[in-house]
């Protein structure tokens, strides 16, 4: 397991995902550190958001899959801590963000935020 801290990020989540023994392992909490170490080996890669564990983090900034519809996409809206294609930005970030007590003026800026695209495409 101590190898699997010299990966990065979308490394780990893909192999989180090739068996259920290793997702059981790598998704434990005694593999946290593993994780960590992982995103440590990122460059700027911004920095770990206090209301995200680590894997939820690697997800986000990983995973290239809208989390509303299922399509690929590479849009991180940062504020409402998801990943979705513009699409569903339009239709359910509003609601989503609306939920989390953000401003409407944050919500209708959502589709022109930052988003952080890691220099390892998938």
């Amino acid at each position: 397991i101590q190898i699997f801290g010299h990966l990065e990020p979308l490394d780990i989540l893909r192999l989180s995902r090739t068996s259920r023994d290793l997702r059981n392992l790598l998704t434990s909490r005694s593999s946290e550190h593993v994780w960590r170490n992982a995103r440590l080996n990122v460059e700027e890669l911004p920095s770990l958001p206090t209301d995200l564990n680590e894997i939820q983090y690697a997800k986000l900034v990983f995973d290239a899959i809208c989390q509303v519809c299922g399509t690929h996409c590479h849009s991180v809206y940062w504020d409402c801590r998801i990943r979705c294609c513009q699409k569903c930005a339009r239709q359910t970030c509003v609601l989503f963000c609306s939920c989390k007590f953000l401003s409407l003026l944050s919500v209708a800026q959502a589709v022109g935020l930052q988003t952080f695209t890691p220099s390892r495409a998938l």
